[in-house]
């Protein structure tokens, strides 16, 4: 497959929105439920979704950065992407594995980093 084919495009087209999708609606629904389950107050659970909403509200900057810099002179798009892939899967891999709420903060760190990887 050429490195930029259609059907390469459209691979990483789909892989991208479906990892936006899954994480979007993760932040969404399930994270708030979760954090419930684990014993957190509605106060914290809100400021918590407030600040891992900021990297999508903030997207607009990360795709100006995309615009103006090629990453590791591979081109201004697909770079990015993959990165933010990859950045994802690392951090909602190891989201489950903590314990909660004695490691809230490590929990919230590695989910924010996760929410910077999908706006990316």
């Amino acid at each position: 497959m050429r490195l930029n084919s259609p059907k390469r495009r459209i691979v990483l087209f789909a892989s991208l929105y479906l990892a936006q999708g899954a994480a979007l609606s993760y932040f969404l629904t399930f994270n708030v439920l979760f954090l419930r389950a684990q014993g957190l107050d509605a106060e914290a659970i809100g400021l918590f979704q407030s600040v891992l909403v900021l990297p999508f509200v903030l997207k607009m900057l990360l795709g100006l950065a995309s615009d103006r810099f090629s990453l590791f002179g591979l081109g201004h798009r697909t770079p990015y992407i993959v990165l933010g892939l990859l950045i994802q899967i690392a951090c909602f891999g190891v989201l489950p594995d903590l314990a909660l709420p004695a490691q809230l903060s490590l929990f919230f760190a590695i989910a924010l980093v996760g929410s910077i990887g999908m706006a990316l």
